[in-house]
């Protein structure tokens, strides 16, 4: 009996699933809950309303499946972020071939 064993992997660019900050709405920070489909470099990016971007947080090297990334609430300052509504984006950058998704969400801060 021979047996034979094979890896399949995607060819095509990573994809992020099930992007959901949590909780929603935040009061004193939380976590960005998400599911990439390849390894890949993470950026989350949180934006105003108007488009100004407060606050960048990076993972290296995460892992095919299920993550979470930790914020503290606070923007790149270091001061606490007010109570409103905030855009974030959160970036994949496969490590086996540097393709880039992107994708979206709404974010509230409520204290």
């Amino acid at each position: 009996v021979a047996e034979t064993n094979f890896v399949c992997k995607s060819s095509g660019a990573v994809s992020i699933e099930q992007m959901l900050p949590y909780p929603n709405p935040m009061s004193d920070g939380g976590y960005f809950t998400f599911v990439i489909t390849e390894d890949s470099d993470i950026t989350i990016t949180i934006y105003t309303l108007t488009g100004r971007k407060i606050k960048t947080i990076k993972q290296l090297n995460s892992l095919t499946g299920y993550n979470q990334i930790s914020w503290d609430g606070k923007d790149d300052d270091g001061d606490e972020i007010a109570n409103n509504t905030y855009f974030y984006k959160i970036k994949a950058n496969q490590l086996s071939n540097n393709k880039i998704t992107e994708k979206i969400g709404k974010l509230i801060i409520l204290k």
